[in-house]
């Protein structure tokens, strides 16, 4: 126990410890993958990924159709099945399967209302909290670096 836990060999026990992060990290992408498989996989993998469960996440929609709505991705356009018909332009979420090469059945589609501003406004109020943060630290933690790092307190 006591090479576990002395200073000797600490960079092997260092590459050790990143490779077995390494190796939970790679095993945990694998499952998530087959588990929720990339909507990106559709057109070209479709025999493969057909009726399993895609999850598309504020997508725009880009014209309505009879039997439901067109969506547009990084990987192109997608006909969504559904009986709800959101206008162009518009933002929504889908859980849905694969029915086709470029064609998503819903399950549920939900609007995206106020995306565009929502997200920067989440992101400054974050920022602002940090850096208040940081402000109430240098405040509170301020001391003489030639004092040293451990002082004490009488």
């Amino acid at each position: 126990m006591r090479i576990l836990f002395g200073d000797r060999l600490w960079i092997l026990k260092l590459a050790v410890a990143a490779g077995l992060l390494a190796a939970l990290c790679h095993r945990a992408r694998r499952e998530f993958a087959e588990a929720f498989p990339s909507y990106r996989s559709i057109p070209v993998y479709f025999e493969n990924q057909r009726g399993k469960t895609f999850y598309l996440w504020a997508k725009a929609v880009v014209a309505a159709a009879p039997d439901g709505f067109d969506i547009q991705t990084d990987v192109g356009r997608f006909r969504v099945v559904s009986p709800e018909r959101p206008p162009a332009g518009e933002r929504v979420s889908i859980v849905g399967r694969a029915t086709g090469p470029r064609t998503i059945e819903a399950a549920a589609v939900q609007r995206n209302e106020g995306l565009a501003w929502k997200r920067p406004v989440n992101y400054a109020v974050s920022i602002g909290t940090f850096l208040v943060f940081l402000l109430w630290v240098r405040r509170r933690f301020r001391w003489p670096i030639r004092d040293g790092f451990f002082r004490s307190r009488t």
